[in-house]
């Protein structure tokens, strides 16, 4: 059970860069060997694309005049896992894939396809001429498996659920409390350190306030400390309106971010990459969905000389956009693809000079978020 209001994004766990979680299945196809048997393999492309179907064609025969269509009595692999692929196949990670087909005791030779990398496409606008956008702050608990205090914070923020603060934030964790946590992350110590957090847990409204999360041991109380923070950072109107688009690629995430602003100011900009469905045995823990972690920290864009502020994007004039693509590369850890998420954070200067959260968005991955109008 998800604690985020993001439980319908957890999706089947597919190793982002490998999983180490589990032992590997054994290859499901022979490995090739000297081709025999007169197999001739072909493909409907030899450059692909991520998302776009490949048609395979096997065809069978002493020569040219004598060649027979035998793909339905084929069986393809993946010369690089041995596994057997569907016909059509569609690629969903870039790179050069290579394949053999198989009939009885007939190997094809190997054909290799390369697949281009996805560019992110920004949705289209639904409302240019508005900058009436929706604001979310942003709640970052400083947590760990090893804390067990911590899901207290957990049941605060869940208990927040149902009401009007649900549509008031989004929340980030930065597992920090202990380095075996699987939710743990290099860039989640960037985050917590900046923000200042010394004691678990703690909770940071935006980057700057400090929200009592002891509440005396209360769940009620650690609620209503999020509320009273809420209540007096929100706004109507946001300064800014945030709209993206993220891509997995082989490597690396590449994200479209377009922001638009509604007041004319300096903004910086930064992209943090979250996970979803992560099980760590949660100390404390009271619940069973304690121990499934999600919107954890992976990797953060924006860190200048220890400032996690986001990367500045200059002066954006009162209904004038922005756009770049930011790529986000992972760094030692091995997560699962396909729960990932991008949070696209725009920060401001505020009454003390400081770059603080503006707003927030979520995009998850090979996926789109439009901006929020009110």
């Amino acid at each position: 059970m998800k604690i985020t209001k993001f439980l319908a994004l957890m999706c089947a766990a597919i190793a982002f860069v490998g999983c180490d979680k589990s032992t590997p299945e054994k290859p499901d196809g022979p490995k090739p060997i000297e081709p025999k048997g007169n197999l001739e393999l072909t493909a409907s492309v030899e450059i692909g694309e991520m998302g776009k179907p490949i048609t395979f064609t096997v065809m069978q025969g002493e020569d040219e005049a004598s060649m027979v269509d035998v793909t339905a009595d084929c069986t393809i692999y993946n010369k690089e896992t041995y596994e057997q692929v569907s016909n059509p196949f569609t690629p969903t990670l870039d790179g050069v894939y290579s394949f053999y087909a198989v009939k009885g005791p007939s190997v094809s030779p190997t054909i290799s396809i390369t697949v281009k990398e996805a560019v992110p496409v920004l949705p289209e606008d639904s409302n240019v001429s508005s900058t009436d956008f929706k604001h979310r702050a942003l709640i970052i608990d400083h947590t760990g498996t090893g804390c067990p205090n911590c899901p207290r914070v957990f049941s605060a923020i869940k208990l927040l659920e149902g009401t009007k603060y649900h549509d008031w934030f989004y929340e980030a964790f930065a597992h920090t409390y202990n380095n075996n946590d699987p939710a743990s992350s290099e860039d989640a110590y960037l985050v917590s350190s900046f923000c200042g957090a010394r004691s678990y847990p703690t909770v940071t409204g935006n980057f700057y306030t400090s929200i009592d999360s002891w509440g005396g041991g209360s769940v009620n109380v650690i609620a209503s400390n999020l509320m009273q923070f809420l209540d007096g950072v929100h706004k109507e109107k946001a300064d800014v309106g945030i709209s993206a688009s993220a891509v997995a690629l082989s490597k690396k995430v590449s994200v479209a971010v377009e922001v638009k602003s509604g007041k004319s100011q300096e903004y910086k900009v930064a992209c943090w990459l979250l996970e979803d469905n992560i099980y760590g045995q949660q100390a404390g823990g009271s619940e069973a969905w304690h121990s499934t972690h999600n919107n954890a920290i992976r990797k953060i864009t924006g860190v200048n000389n220890s400032n996690i502020t986001g990367d500045s994007i200059g002066v954006v004039n009162e209904g004038e956009t922005w756009s770049d693509i930011i790529e986000i590369t992972p760094l030692g850890n091995k997560w699962v693809r396909e729960n990932l998420e991008v949070m696209v954070i725009v920060t401001a200067a505020n009454e003390s000079g400081k770059f603080d959260v503006a707003n927030v968005a979520i995009c998850p991955i090979n996926s789109t978020v439009e901006y929020a109008y009110n």
